[in-house]
Formats: C-alpha cells, sequence, structure tokens
C-alpha cells in the first residue's frame, strides 16, 4: 500500500502505510474569526407622543419589514481590519455561512472565516460593511477607512421599495483592540459591531383619531446620491454614545452636486406615507433650498407644507436628515377647517443598531449553541467547549452527531462524509486537507485504507497502480483522465522512464514511492522529448508546454500522461504554429482550424495539401 504523507511532503511505498505521528499545528499564517451577525426585527406599535430623549429607552427602533435585511446568501459584505492609524491591515475571508433563524428580515448567521494572522498581537479595529452592491463594490485592498467613505450610491424613487434585491446600504466600526482574544478553539472574539444604515426614514401618519385620511405625501427636494459609509468615523465610540438625544452621526456625508428637485413621491404601508432618503443638510440653508415635503388630504385640494423642523422647539428649529434615523411626523387637521395650518407633532427616533456579535449565535441554557435546520428549526443544541451535540438546551442528553440533514459539519464547516445509507464515516477539512473522527480527532487519510471506491470529496475513483514494484492508491479522473495523489490530491504525471511521479510543494520532484526524480516536463527551452527524441515539445503562446508530436510519423501525445491522442491542431486554439514545419495557424474566432500559411504566404489544409 502506498501513501503520501502530506505533513511531510513526501511519500514512501512499502507494504506498510505512513502515518501522520506529529500533532495538528495552527497555521503560522492565518488565523480564525467567528462573528454572529444578528439583525433585529420589528418593534411593536409605539404611542403617538410629543419627541423626547429617552422615549424608546435604551432599545429604540428596531426596524421593520427589509429594513434589517442583510444580503448574506450572495455574501453581500465585507470585514476589514485597520490600524490605530487607520490603515489597512487585512480582510476576513469568509469561508462558512449558518442561518440559524428561519424568517428572511429578522437572521442571524454564525460566520466563519480567517485571516492573515499579521492581526494578532498589535492593535486593531474591524470595519463591517453590507448590502452595498456585490462583491465588486467593496474595496479589495483600501488604504484606509476614509476611502470607505468615499464609496457612493446612486438613488432615485425605485430604491425605497425595499425588498431582498432592494437594501439599505450597512457600515460598522467596532473601538480598537490592544489586541484580539481568542477562545479555546483559537476564534477571535470582537465584541458587538454596530452597524448603521446608509438612509433615513421619513414616516408621515395622522393622529389616529384624525377622521381625514392622507392622500400622498412628497418629497421636494432630496440628494440623487449619497455615501455608503458616514465620514470622520473611525471608531464605535464616534457614533455610538448611549444617549438618545445624541446618536448617531451628527454631520451628514454628502457628494457633490447630488441635490435634486425631482419630486419624491412616498410609499403608502399600512396607512402610513413612507420614505427611505439619503442623507441632506438643511441647517445653513435658505428656507426656499432646504428639503421639504408637501401633504395632500383626500377629499382636498389643499398642499399642505411640512418642513425639516422641530415644530415644538423654537430654539431648534431646523435639522439635517441623517443616516440611519427615524423621523416620525404625526399630523393633524381640523376637518371642519381645512384651510388652517396643519398642527404637527416630530419625534426623531435613532433606529436600533444592527448587531454583530462574537458568539456563535443565541446562548441558551449553560451556553449552549442552538442548530438550526432549513426550515427554522432547532434540531440539537452545540457545546462550544467541548465539540459536543445535545438534545436539549441544558446539555442533559448528548445527541448523535452530526445531524443527518447536513451535508457540513455545522460549526467548523468540516465536509461530512456518510456511507451509502447516511451513515457518518468521518469529517474532511478541505481546507487544510485533514481528516477527523466523530469525537474531531485527526486521523489518517481514510481514503487510502478503506474499501472505498470513489473519493467522497471530488467523486473521482479509487484505484491502484503499480509503480516501481509497489502498489499504489491514487485517484483517478474519467473525464479529464488524470491521476492524482490520494492524500493530497496533487496532479500526477508519467516520467519519460514510464515511472510516475509529482511535484511537492518546493517545486521538486518524486516518485509516487518518495524517491526523487527529474523533472517529467521539458525544460523552457527543449526543442524534443529527452528519452523520444523525435517527439517535438508544442508549446502556447506563453512557452507552456502542452504536448508532443512526433515529427515522424505525424502522432501527437499528452504532455502528463504521454498517452497517444488524436491531432488537436483542428480545435486547440493554443497550437499556434505547426510544430514540425514552423508554419503559421490561422483559425476563425472560435479557434478551429481554417487552414496553414508558410512564410511565402502559401496556404494548405488540415493534411498539408496546398490550397488556393
Amino acid at each position: 500500500m502506498c501513501t503520501i504523507a502530506a505533513a511531510m511532503l513526501t511519500g514512501a511505498c512499502s507494504s506498510e502505510s505512513i502515518s501522520g505521528d506529529e500533532p495538528a499545528v495552527p497555521s503560522a499564517d492565518s488565523v480564525e474569526a467567528r462573528f454572529t451577525l444578528t439583525v433585529s426585527g420589528p418593534a411593536a406599535a409605539v404611542a403617538s407622543v410629543s419627541r423626547a430623549p429617552g422615549y424608546l429607552g435604551p432599545d429604540y427602533d428596531r426596524g421593520e419589514g427589509y429594513e434589517n435585511y442583510i444580503e448574506i446568501e450572495n455574501r453581500d459584505f465585507a470585514f476589514y481590519f485597520f490600524g490605530e492609524d487607520n490603515r489597512y491591515i487585512t480582510s476576513l475571508k469568509v469561508t462558512s455561512l449558518l442561518p440559524t433563524s428561519g424568517t428572511a428580515t429578522s437572521k442571524t448567521y454564525t460566520v466563519l472565516g480567517s485571516m492573515d494572522a499579521s492581526v494578532v498581537d498589535r492593535p486593531v479595529k474591524i470595519v463591517a460593511l453590507a448590502n452595498w452592491g456585490g462583491q465588486d463594490v467593496y474595496p479589495e485592498e483600501p488604504a484606509d477607512i476614509d476611502e470607505l467613505s468615499k464609496v457612493m450610491y446612486s438613488f432615485d424613487a425605485s430604491r425605497m421599495n425595499l425588498s431582498p434585491d432592494n437594501r439599505i446600504p450597512l457600515f460598522g466600526v467596532t473601538n480598537l483592540f490592544p489586541r484580539l482574544q481568542f477562545d479555546a478553539l483559537d476564534m477571535a472574539d470582537a465584541g458587538t459591531i454596530h452597524l448603521l444604515r446608509a438612509f433615513a426614514k421619513v414616516e408621515i401618519m395622522t393622529d389616529e383619531e384624525e377622521l381625514g385620511t392622507i392622500e400622498s405625501v412628497v418629497l421636494n427636494r432630496h440628494n440623487s446620491k449619497g455615501y455608503m459609509a458616514p465620514r470622520n468615523v473611525y471608531l464605535q465610540s464616534d457614533y455610538v454614545h448611549g444617549n438618545y438625544d445624541s446618536d448617531y452621526v451628527a454631520e451628514p456625508n454628502i457628494p457633490e452636486n447630488a441635490e435634486t428637485v425631482e419630486p419624491l413621491t412616498f410609499i403608502e404601508v399600512d396607512g402610513r406615507h413612507i420614505a427611505y432618503i439619503p442623507e441632506f443638510r438643511n441647517i445653513g440653508k435658505p428656507a426656499d433650498q432646504r428639503a421639504s415635503m408637501s401633504i395632500k388630504f383626500t377629499g382636498s385640494n389643499v398642499i399642505y407644507p411640512l418642513e425639516f423642523k422641530y415644530y415644538l422647539s423654537p430654539s431648534r428649529p431646523v435639522f439635517d436628515v441623517l443616516r440611519n434615523n427615524w423621523y416620525r411626523y404625526i399630523v393633524k387637521r381640523n376637518i371642519e377647517d381645512i384651510d388652517n395650518e396643519l398642527k404637527v407633532v416630530v419625534q426623531v427616533v435613532p433606529y436600533h443598531e444592527l448587531e454583530l456579535t462574537p458568539d456563535f449565535g443565541l446562548i441558551i441554557g449553560r451556553g449552549l449553541i442552538p442548530i438550526y435546520n432549513d426550515l427554522g428549526v432547532i434540531v440539537y443544541y452545540y457545546d462550544s467547549e467541548n465539540g459536543k451535540y445535545y438534545r436539549d438546551a441544558m446539555g442533559t442528553e448528548e445527541a448523535e452527531a452530526p445531524y443527518p440533514g447536513f451535508t457540513n459539519d455545522p460549526i467548523r464547516g468540516w465536509i461530512i462524509v456518510r456511507d451509502d445509507n447516511g451513515g457518518f464515516l468521518y469529517y474532511f477539512d478541505d481546507k487544510n486537507n485533514k481528516w477527523y473522527n466523530r469525537d474531531f480527532e485527526e486521523i489518517d487519510n481514510p481514503v487510502v485504507d478503506s474499501d472505498l471506491t470513489v473519493d467522497p470529496v471530488t467523486g473521482w475513483s479509487i484505484v491502484k497502480i503499480t509503480d516501481g514494484g509497489s502498489e499504489c492508491t491514487v485517484l483517478y479522473d474519467a473525464t479529464a483522465n488524470r491521476y492524482y495523489t490520494a492524500d493530497t490530491r496533487t496532479l500526477v504525471y508519467t516520467h519519460p522512464n514510464g515511472r510516475f511521479c509529482y511535484s511537492k510543494s518546493d517545486g521538486s520532484w518524486c516518485y509516487l514511492n518518495g524517491a526523487t526524480c527529474t523533472s517529467p516536463i521539458p525544460a523552457s527551452d527543449a526543442k524534443n522529448d529527452i528519452v523520444n527524441t523525435t517527439w517535438i515539445v508544442v508549446r502556447d503562446k506563453d512557452s507552456e508546454p502542452i504536448y508532443f508530436v512526433d515529427g515522424n510519423n505525424d502522432k501527437w501525445y499528452e504532455i502528463i500522461n504521454r498517452r497517444e491522442i488524436a491531432n488537436p491542431v483542428p480545435t486547440d486554439g493554443r497550437i499556434m504554429k505547426d510544430p514540425v514545419r514552423d508554419w503559421s495557424i490561422v483559425r476563425d474566432l472560435n479557434g478551429r482550424f481554417l487552414y496553414y500559411s508558410d512564410s511565402g504566404g502559401v496556404h494548405y489544409d488540415i493534411n498539408r495539401n496546398r490550397i488556393n
């Protein structure tokens, strides 16, 4: 039996298998992180009262509908690590997502990922972004936090109809960590990250005893674009003050030339008229340049003006429209005298921030984490301290793990390998190419020493081949006609001497039994194969060898396994010239062969017969 020890990156063919005796060591260049994205659900109805600090207490308003929605499935989010100087360090590479709630607008997700180990033992802060419009919108390596505050979005009326495809951009940053703390599972604990919505919410409603109903509300001036993130916000304490009257940001972040007087009609939701709009600056502007609204009641032709000002606070009459605030207007008019001025109560309510917490999820009982299935039903509870699963929240009834409905371990993301009846066999960590038993203890690669005929990870056949007098286990991809090593899935080449070999991580070559060998790939300046001297090396435009051709009898061979194949010239656009005669090959736009052309401009067909 032949195995290749991944830890040693070598192999040895013999009658005995090589087993890894060394304990698993965490990677030196990366560390793991875990966050939970908790999106708040809708709040109960609130009474119609005048604006007063602390009105909703510490909870503020928790949002409704898709105000809290984060696009998780398509990974519309990003995590960055910045230093004390706000300069970029690295990003979180998300490897696994696990929803732990069953509704579309109030979800909690476990996010597992890794980041460069450069974040360890140094002051860092974490920036979280979401709903910016897809991965191509997020800067790959932003120079600093200020760069994020310059990313713009376009705005029109369609953006107010919130949905899974029409989301509010979110931004959040932690305070500075002198150093990240890691738990027993080598996971970083990042505290709670408060996310701010880029939009403000404006809501117009009548007094609950008012007999007249609002027919329409129109915003007369707004911004047609905005910035995804606030400016001059470098710490969570810059916008989370724990004070109802001063959260969240005090200054709007507005692009140049953004204002428009195009009317914007509010949407109607359950008798209320609502608009989700970008920030707008009103303070310091003449009245005719401020944003304002116009209200029309059913059965009346009178248009009532409504301003962004505190109607009951003459000393603070005008305010800016700021992100993550809810501007709630309660209006009343006298039905018998409809021409009278409206009576207005304005209530400015900070949205409750969206939270990203470092735990696995909702902590229940003694600290167990509920694991949900796709229907949002808790199927068991996980104990992060001992790695076991339980059927009850108190951890008294241990459950068989993993739950049959999962294809991956819901905590670690490892692939669950099962038998034909769905029974558990072992875990496979495809990131680190390691195998584990039911107790999460590392084991030797079971593919090599099992009776399996198919690799459970790739679907390739598990076959035995003889090399150097020893029988070795390899994987065979029948579709591509390729062999791979059984443990590391490294491509296997046929050496010119007929032996099988592969390239190690350091670029050197060895046979399947681990003995050193020369490279089976022709040197960069080689014209012919070193063994079959009549074989000419065929290269692509980048000088990479792709085929051999026997110049004596016009037979073709693969560069990897040296097996004879049909002439690839008609369809393989990588072949630029006839390797025997050095004629140019003319192809159509699909890479299909048209004709040969020699240096004198004479043309030939695929059989090298001269044509016009």
